[in-house]
């Protein structure tokens, strides 16, 4: 039986494009997520509870997702599932928008 690898590799294809279409609305949480905390979004108060737990569960499901597109980067790229695309670069667009904001709060948090 000869196989035609036509069909796995359009799957395979489609597979990267559904994984980078998560990485971008990842990536974009993660851009709201500063905005939000800069602009103290959703709670214009001076309460510090609910925003701290608001902000912090965004924050551990944004990490997570960053962690597991990262993740999935990895594999494709490590077991050669997909050979040329350069939707496996944006696969790694949330982990890096994740360093980049952690980096930019810790730059824009005032001092204590």
């Amino acid at each position: 039986m000869n196989h035609d690898p036509l069909p796995s590799r359009s799957l395979d294809e489609a597979i990267v494009r559904s994984i980078s279409n998560w990485a971008v609305l990842t990536t974009l949480g993660i851009a709201l997520f500063d905005i939000a905390i800069l602009w103290n979004y959703p709670f214009p108060g001076d309460g510090q509870l609910l925003p701290g737990i608001f902000y912090s569960v965004a924050g551990v499901v944004l990490v997570a997702a960053s962690i597991g597109c990262a993740f999935l980067g990895y594999r494709i790229v490590s077991t050669r599932f997909v050979r040329r695309s350069k939707r496996v670069y944006v696969i790694f667009l949330p982990l890096m928008a994740l360093v980049g904001s952690v980096v930019w709060l810790y730059l824009l948090s005032p001092a204590t």
